[in-house]
């Protein structure tokens, strides 16, 4: 499925009927969501099911038209909502005395702060949308220039090692490196406008 801009897919949600739209949002912002589940302690299946609930009010919120761009972006909103799932899943397991959250930015004594758990949204945000904008340019690339790309900047391995692998000058693999990596950038750019 190709990319969109937020404002793009904003703009398609307007149609309720519109089904690829609402899978977008499930393929771009399900994965920022469960991570901040994760990140505050939530098991796998605990972070699912608040990803899950956040979706779901996302779209009846945003049905209901309670979404208001000049009140701040989407990203911020979503982390709203986000917040308020997680942090009622997090009450849930409390409620049943479960062990309590290990390896999460919640912290002893009331939890995180409003601004430690902002940073860790924008953290999983721009993971997220890196990731949507490398898969948008995988297809956009010639094969092999992904396959340079990802050799270097992806896995780490010498710019050396993969010029003497795939055959071709060591300013070819430098070249592939920076195209891909400057069209990511631009696509990423695009996509949260």
């Amino acid at each position: 499925m190709d990319w969109t801009t937020t404002s793009g897919l904003l703009q398609k949600l307007r149609d309720y009927d519109e089904r690829t739209a609402w899978i977008l949002v499930d393929e771009n912002f399900r994965k920022p969501i469960v991570q901040l589940g994760l990140r505050r302690g939530l098991t796998d299946e605990e972070a699912r099911d608040a990803s899950q609930a956040t979706l779901m009010a996302f779209a009846m919120a945003y049905r209901e038209g309670k979404y208001d761009k000049d009140r701040g972006d989407l990203k911020g909103w979503l982390f709203g909502i986000a917040n308020r799932q997680v942090s009622r899943a997090i009450e849930r397991r409390r409620r049943r005395r479960e062990q309590p959250l290990e390896d999460s930015v919640d912290l002893p004594g009331g939890g995180a702060t409003e601004s430690e758990l902002e940073k860790v949204w924008e953290e999983e945000w721009m993971r997220a949308l890196h990731d949507r904008a490398i898969r948008t340019i995988r297809q956009r690339v010639q094969p092999r220039t992904f396959e340079i790309f990802q050799a270097v900047a992806l896995e780490g391995r010498s710019p050396e090692e993969v010029a003497r692998e795939q055959g071709v000058r060591l300013t070819t693999v430098y070249n592939c490196v920076h195209r891909v990596s400057e069209q990511i950038r631009q696509v990423s750019i695009e996509i949260e406008q």
